[in-house]
């Protein structure tokens, strides 16, 4: 994945790969916030919309 934003307004989300996901690279793990390793709220509780931005791969 290349980057991932909120659709609302654009704000970039911080990609990161925290201890408990290293068993899983093929995963994506997205932070609303920083410092990556606190929990956050949705910024909507009833419709929060992720755009994802994917690499390409070369198979």
């Amino acid at each position: 994945m290349r980057k991932a934003r909120l659709l609302a307004d654009g704000s970039e989300l911080f990609l990161s790969r925290p201890w408990n996901a290293a068993m899983f690279p093929d995963d994506a793990c997205v932070s609303f916030a920083r410092p990556e390793h606190l929990s956050y709220p949705l910024p909507d509780p009833r419709d929060t919309v992720i755009e994802l931005e994917l690499s390409q791969r070369i198979l």
